[in-house]
């Protein structure tokens, strides 16, 4: 999501990140609350006429009459079941028509008709069983339901405009997307923790690929064997989250390149450079090198203060970006790299700009 913002728009937004947050919030709520819990095929009951689906539309009006005169008093119907039912099937699409209109910007029809075809997804999905996975329909499918969803997505997409009034025009954030920012901790910040989120990511990728392996050749996923290959996955992703950016790209790493930035190097004029291959890939190894000989060391022997001690360059790493004002951290301190915003970078003729917005080194001589 951080990554999205960034490429999109130049930096992150707050507002537009709560957004997104509450986006999937929403949509994990939505799920949970129409689909699930799932039942057991087994003990399910199937019936006949048990869960026909309601065909009638507006029922819940005369359901709703029977309620109150049932009652006698607008208390009493206000808090009866099926009236918090019905109430409660309008919410529930509310957000939908909020989100849409207003965070996403598409038009009124389009919100409204939208929110009628999800409604449609989930009613068809409980009324057939899951699409055939279950031998009946586990909930019962409400023609009203469709009717109430489609009116909350209406009267969201009606509110949206005063609810989310603050919220910033994505498109107004795009036109500024290739101003330069300047080079902040929290930059600095995001980009190590996108580096580090790849490297567990591609590093459980080929673990989990070397045990599976394992397993499927016959030999124990535990054994020396086992335990050779693990090794191969931890130099494997070293290269590729580490090595492979700093030799082929502006030195800069995924994380570095995702918040646009990238190490610079002063020649003896004082003019920035983007240096040498040998001083990107130095500096790209000042913490991983070093972090991957522990996480090597671990796989073989179980050194609990080594564990400990693994974290110190990496902690070291965060602790130093403050220290300086071009926030250099660690790697910066020991290979005297600066970095810099890749979008100051028009008047370098080794760089040129791609449709993605990336500026990237032309093919030139090292």
């Amino acid at each position: 999501m951080l990554v999205a913002q960034y490429r999109r728009w130049g930096s992150w937004n707050l507002a537009r990140l709560a957004g997104s947050l509450a986006i999937s919030l929403y949509g994990a709520a939505l799920v949970s609350y129409t689909l699930l819990p799932l039942p057991d095929p087994q003990t399910l009951q199937c019936r006949a006429g048990s869960r026909d689906p309601q065909l009638t539309p507006l029922r819940f009006v005369s359901d709703i009459s029977a309620e109150y005169a049932g009652h006698g008093s607008l208390r009493g119907l206000l808090t009866s079941f099926t009236f918090l039912q019905v109430a409660f099937n309008v919410l529930l699409f509310v957000p939908w028509g909020i989100i849409l209109r207003r965070h996403l910007r598409r038009g009124f029809i389009f919100t409204v008709a939208t929110g009628f075809l999800a409604s449609l997804l989930i009613e068809t999905t409980q009324g057939t069983g899951m699409w055939g996975l279950y031998p009946c329909a586990y909930r019962l499918a409400d023609v009203d339901d469709l009717l109430t969803n489609t009116a909350g997505a209406l009267l969201g997409a009606l509110v949206a405009p005063l609810v989310l009034w603050w919220m910033p025009d994505a498109r107004a954030l795009s036109a500024k997307r290739l101003q330069p920012r300047p080079v902040t901790n929290v930059r600095r910040w995001t980009g190590q923790l996108i580096d580090l989120a790849l490297y567990l990511f591609v590093a459980s990728l080929l673990h989990t690929g070397v045990a599976v392996g394992a397993t499927l050749l016959g030999f124990s996923p535990v054994s020396d064997r086992a335990w050779q290959l693990h090794t191969v996955a931890e130099v494997v992703t070293w290269l590729l989250v580490f090595v492979v950016p700093a030799w082929s790209h502006l030195g800069a790493s995924f994380g570095q390149a995702a918040v646009w930035l990238t190490p610079m190097w002063r020649a003896a004029d004082g003019a920035l450079g983007h240096g040498r291959r040998w001083r990107r890939l130095a500096r790209a190894s000042v913490v991983s090198l070093p972090t991957l000989a522990t996480s090597v060391t671990l796989l073989w022997h179980s050194l609990p203060t080594l564990e400990l001690v693994s974290l110190a360059l990496p902690l070291l790493a965060v602790l130093l970006v403050p220290c300086s004002r071009t926030k250099r951290s660690l790697s910066g301190w020991v290979t005297r790299a600066e970095f810099v915003d890749i979008r100051t970078l028009t008047g370098d003729a080794a760089v040129h700009r791609d449709k993605g917005g990336f500026r990237r080194p032309a093919p030139v001589g090292e």
